[in-house]
């Protein structure tokens, strides 16, 4: 079995993830800037990983 370990920063929180806008009396949910930058710094640490095939176990470590 090999072990990868990956250390993501912590997430924003879903008060700040989405944003939602009102225009002309429709409500649009987008994702706001500071989610588009956390999703730029994960793809960015995830980018050095192959894909993994088969079985997979997840592991949470938050501190």
């Amino acid at each position: 079995m090999t072990t990868i370990s990956l250390k993501l920063p912590y997430p924003v929180s879903a008060n700040r993830y989405w944003k939602t806008r009102v225009i002309k009396n429709f409500a649009q949910t987008y994702l706001s800037a500071e989610a588009k930058d956390y999703r730029k710094q994960v793809m960015r640490l995830a980018a050095n990983f192959k894909t993994v095939q088969g079985d997979v176990s997840i592991g949470l470590v938050l501190g």
